[in-house]
């Protein structure tokens, strides 16, 4: 489709060219008849601000034609001027319609090179070239005939005949100017007066130098006719090669064409992974790794010249710190409420305990305030609280998870008529539940 697309661009922009060459030539009406025709290539590539371009410069010289004086007089050398400068204008317009025909035909568009065909038998008609006319009849025959049988299966597009017309008519030009130079002699032999010949002079003639200048005229015309033959060879391979050439142009640049936004692609994809990597770290709070990975994506933006979508990414970038700020907060807070709950449930405890201790005192029995199993029980509970907290600031949560699990296991295991701890229970598994949910 890129392709189709190439060769309709290559072609509206030869018919600008032609229009240009007309248009200095003055003549307004066969450059707006080419704009027509750029303007409907560059409809059928979808290029809409291209058509309004050409519908404007097309608005401009028909204001020319409407403006322009009319010259009453025309010389007779002016009038030959025009006819020589039609002439080229319509031969150039015929060429140009047989190298493209010739291509499409090449390429196995035989409905378009039958349509350019006969655009170029029309201007060839115009010119009274009667000798090319007849080629490109036989030559559109011939795709018609190919086609037939190409429908029933028959042959092979690779087997259609092409005839290089443009060759051949350059080479009947030359033909036709060596038989004209060749006519030209006898023809002044024929208008020179009559003389009177003595019969000495037509035995002469007869008899010795008429054989030998025959032969050598004979001669001649073959040493011309090979020479003739050498050079529409010549100029056939030339033709050949310039072709070549042209198709291997189109072809490199598409090749690029084709590199550059294989190229293109491969960077908008490693821009997109950096962008999911980011993503994802901002969800694990790994807020410094999210930046650098968005500051990678904008670097591969920057270089597309992508500017909307860098207005977006300078701005997440810019949330992402602020996510960072948030969280560091939120996290302070958390902190300060757990050195406050903590400061709290000691002070708790330390009251239960030395209520328990007075009223053990009181009663007398002389026991111990709290038997040391509970005391070694809560003190462990301390302890690994403590190292799951750091774990969970470590983002550990594992870790962190079994450790709270161990001080929930250790506060359940001690009687509540020892000690009511039933506050830090509920907080332990409140932590839990938190974890679990970050997992």
């Amino acid at each position: 489709m890129d392709d189709m697309k190439n060769t309709l661009i290559i072609e509206a922009e030869e018919y600008e060219k032609l229009s240009k060459i007309e248009v200095k030539r003055q003549n307004y009406e066969e450059a707006i008849s080419l704009l027509l025709q750029a303007k409907a290539k560059y409809e059928e590539a979808g290029l809409t601000g291209q058509v309004s371009i050409l519908i404007k410069k097309i608005a401009n010289l028909k204001n020319l034609i409407s403006i322009s004086p009319i010259k009453a007089v025309i010389s007779s050398e002016d009038k030959i001027k025009l006819e020589i400068n039609h002439k080229e204008n319509l031969e150039e317009r015929g060429i140009e319609a047989l190298e493209k025909a010739y291509e499409s035909a090449s390429n196995g568009e035989l409905e378009k090179a039958i349509e350019i065909y006969n655009e170029a038998y029309i201007v060839y008609k115009k010119l009274n070239f009667d000798y090319e006319c007849k080629q490109i009849l036989w030559q559109i025959n011939e795709i018609k005939e190919h086609q037939k049988w190409n429908k029933a299966g028959k042959v092979n597009i690779k087997n259609l005949p092409l005839k290089d017309i443009i060759s051949l008519s350059q080479a009947e030009k030359r033909r036709s100017k060596i038989q004209e130079k060749l006519a030209a002699p006898k023809e002044k032999v024929i208008s020179k007066p009559e003389k009177e010949i003595s019969p000495i002079s037509i035995s002469e003639k007869t008899t010795g130098p008429k054989k030998p200048k025959l032969l050598q005229q004979i001669q001649e015309l073959e040493k011309k006719e090979q020479l003739r033959k050498e050079k529409e060879e010549e100029i056939r391979k030339e033709v050949h090669d310039i072709r070549l050439q042209k198709i291997k142009a189109k072809q490199e640049k598409l090749l690029a064409i084709q590199q550059q936004q294989k190229a293109e692609e491969e960077l908008i994809n490693q821009a997109n992974s950096y962008l999911d990597q980011a993503n994802r770290h901002i969800k694990e709070k790994k807020y410094d790794k999210a930046k650098e990975l968005y500051t990678q994506s904008i670097k591969i933006f920057t270089t597309l010249g992508w500017n909307d979508q860098l207005r977006t990414l300078n701005q997440e970038l810019r949330n992402i710190e602020l996510y960072k700020k948030e969280d560091v907060r939120k996290e302070y807070l958390t902190q300060q409420r757990k050195i406050q709950s903590e400061q709290k449930f000691q002070k708790r405890v330390s009251t239960v305990i030395n209520e328990k201790e007075r009223f053990l005192e009181k009663k007398g029995t002389g026991e111990t305030v709290l038997p040391p199993e509970i005391k070694l029980k809560l003190e462990k509970a301390r302890f690994t609280k403590e190292k799951a907290e750091k774990e969970e600031k470590i983002a550990n949560l594992g870790r962190a998870l079994a450790r709270y699990k161990y001080v929930l296991e250790l506060y359940e295991s001690i009687p509540p008529e020892y000690l009511d701890i039933s506050e830090e229970i509920t907080f332990i598994k409140q932590k839990i539940s938190e974890i679990k949910e970050k997992m």
